[in-house]
Parts: C-alpha cells; sequence; structure tokens
C-alpha cells in the first residue's frame, strides 16, 4: 500500500464524509480545479491501490491520503474537467475498472 500524505481536505469535512452525514461530498470527491491543475479525490475503502485512467494514456497511481480510504492525485497537466475512470486494486488481488459516481456534475 502506498504511503499515506496528508489530504488537503480539512479533518472534519472528512470525518462527516466518513460518517456518511455530509450535506454536499461532491464539493471533495472527484475533480476538482486548483491553481495547480485538477486534484481528483476518490473514496475507495479497503483498497490497496486506485490508478486513475484518462482515455489515451498510462495509469496515473493516486496517493493514499486516509487510511479510511480516500485517494488523490494532483494532475498538473491538465487546467480544463477531464473524463476518466477508476482502477482499483483490492488487497486479494481483485482489480475492478470503474466510473467514478462524482466525475459527473451533481
Amino acid at each position: 500500500m502506498e504511503s499515506i500524505t496528508q489530504s488537503s481536505v480539512p479533518a472534519r469535512e472528512l470525518e462527516r464524509l466518513f460518517a456518511l452525514v455530509h450535506h454536499d461530498p461532491h464539493s471533495i470527491l472527484g475533480a476538482h480545479p486548483t491553481a495547480r491543475g485538477i486534484v481528483v479525490r476518490a473514496w475507495q475503502p479497503g483498497a490497496a491501490r486506485v490508478e486513475l485512467l484518462v482515455e489515451g494514456e498510462a495509469g496515473r497511481q493516486m496517493l493514499l491520503t486516509h487510511s479510511r480510504g480516500l485517494f488523490e492525485l494532483l494532475v498538473e497537466d491538465r487546467t480544463g474537467m477531464f473524463p476518466y475512470r477508476l482502477r482499483v486494486h483490492m488487497p486479494d488481488g481483485n482489480v475492478s475498472t470503474r466510473h467514478d459516481p462524482y466525475a459527473f456534475l451533481p
């Protein structure tokens, strides 16, 4: 499992998300523009590894930023929103590719 780096999301917001009481999970999860590029966040509890898949490009490993399964990646070479999928690797070796429901507008 990737070493954990700290999420840029305030701890209080994450606790609401993990408790399933956050009023707007889309404000945390999915793709969000920043001054440095697009940050993509995905909550995949139990996953050993998550890759960001953009059509026509190699998969990009996301960083585990919270032990409860929050993965993040700053995509510095993008300034606008883009379609993507997630490739989720579980500890038992199962791998699935899926659409991120937070990749779509609410």
